[in-house]
């Protein structure tokens, strides 16, 4: 299973889906911490939300879907596929 994480057509992070360890939601964005101690933390104080909810429930959930995350799509931020 895979976890792309994407700014429109820039891909950020493209990688195995278990590499994740866990999505966090903050007050101005969203953090992703991955095995390794690698974070990536994702600051938009425009981004809703119910779209932040979204990306955030979906990531620590699907764990057996490949993930895409578009952080620059507010109305449909993630698209899973089994």
């Amino acid at each position: 299973m895979t976890l792309t994480v994407k700014k429109g057509q820039i891909e950020i992070v493209k990688t195995d889906r278990a590499n994740l360890v866990e999505a966090k939601q903050t007050y101005d964005g969203i953090i992703l911490i991955f095995k390794e101690n690698f974070t990536v933390s994702y600051t938009d104080n425009y981004m809703p939300t119910p779209a932040k909810d979204l990306i955030i429930n979906t990531l620590n959930s699907f764990i057996t879907a490949n993930i895409t995350v578009d952080l620059s799509n507010y109305n449909k931020p993630v698209f899973a596929s089994v």
